[in-house]
């Protein structure tokens, strides 16, 4: 699917139609859709106004829920969607 006009400059939107292209998991795409979804409401702020920047928005929100129904992934998967904790200290030496 390519990117609908307008939204080449958002790099989270591409990167997930890539991953989506690549063949990559599903399951493996909800932290780009989380993130889509989360920054959404700054989307709608900065290019919400009428004419183009409305566009844009819709165009951006399209793509989300598009991504979100090839997916299957809910509105509430991804709003309850954390990152894994970090790792903490250093991997053991392996010793050979």
């Amino acid at each position: 699917m390519a990117p609908p006009r307008g939204i080449v400059r958002h790099g989270l939107a591409l990167h997930a139609l890539d991953a989506k292209g690549a063949g990559v998991e599903a399951s493996d795409l909800i932290p780009l859709i989380a993130g889509l979804a989360e920054l959404q409401p700054w989307i709608d702020q900065w290019h919400g106004n009428p004419g183009t920047r409305r566009v844009r928005a819709d165009e951006m929100r399209h793509l989300r829920r598009t991504l979100q129904d090839q997916c299957g992934v809910a509105d509430e998967t991804l709003r309850a969607w954390r990152p894994p904790k970090p790792r903490r200290g250093r991997p053991p030496k392996q010793r050979g």
